[in-house]
């Protein structure tokens, strides 16, 4: 089995080498960033398997570093953090944080976790998740990504404007996890050229309308202050 890569960015210099220890232990290679810069500085220096993020550094927000981080990359995170607010759970998870763990947490408990998520990531590797080519929605409305066509459940098309398409494939393919708003507006930014926050309310709000079923299932969620997803079939 290749060797991993783990990087632990923690500002308690004494923490971080107690859980490095322990990955060293277990066969790990492990890097240490004690700010946000060398956390940055690492990421462009070595290809990392896993990294162990603390929130509150001292020249950073990790959940500032997280979102940039899911700007450009998909490596496994997990948060590592002694705060209490279910707010920051949210926001990191949110964000794409793969777990979430409350110091204290014992070095042990860590490595097993992070063995247990590069596993999982392993096999995803040798059986891919592709998006899908159809989602179906919980009261019956078929999006045909495809085709690029919203369809009743007796194979009538409602029209949708391209931004529309855009914003309800982006919320498909999350396969009813929550997608962050500013994950919807950037999507948006970038495919359709939206440069108006408020656009992404009004999107939302003209697609409830055309996803309304006969059984009144609501199609698109809303978390507050968090995001959105979907209810799929």
């Amino acid at each position: 089995m290749a060797q991993h890569t783990i990087l632990i960015v923690e500002d308690d210099k004494l923490l971080a080498a107690v859980n490095a220890d322990c990955f060293i232990m277990s066969g790990y290679k492990v890097l240490t960033a004690t700010t946000g810069a060398a956390f940055k500085a690492a990421l462009r220096e070595h290809r990392i398997s896993l990294i162990l993020l603390d929130l509150n550094l001292p020249d950073a927000d990790g959940i500032e570093l997280l979102k940039d981080l899911r700007q450009s990359s998909q490596v496994l995170l997990m948060v590592v953090s002694g705060s209490q607010e279910e707010r920051d759970r949210i926001l990191a998870l949110t964000f794409g944080a793969d777990d979430f763990l409350t110091k204290p947490v014992s070095a042990r408990e860590l490595e097993l976790r992070a063995r247990n998520l590069l596993a999982r990531q392993q096999q995803l590797v040798r059986q891919p998740l592709l998006p899908p080519a159809t989602a179906i929605f919980s009261n019956g409305w078929q999006l045909d990504i495809h085709r690029q066509l919203l369809l009743d459940d007796s194979g009538n098309s409602q029209p949708l404007t391209q931004a529309e398409f855009v914003l309800l494939r982006r919320l498909a393919y999350a396969r009813g996890a929550i997608v962050s708003r500013q994950d919807l507006f950037d999507t948006l930014s970038r495919e359709v050229g939206v440069t108006n926050f408020e656009t992404l309310s009004t999107l939302i709000y003209r697609l409830r309308r055309k996803l309304q079923g006969k059984c009144g299932t609501a199609v698109i969620v809303t978390l507050s202050k968090v995001g959105f997803r979907v209810n799929l079939a």
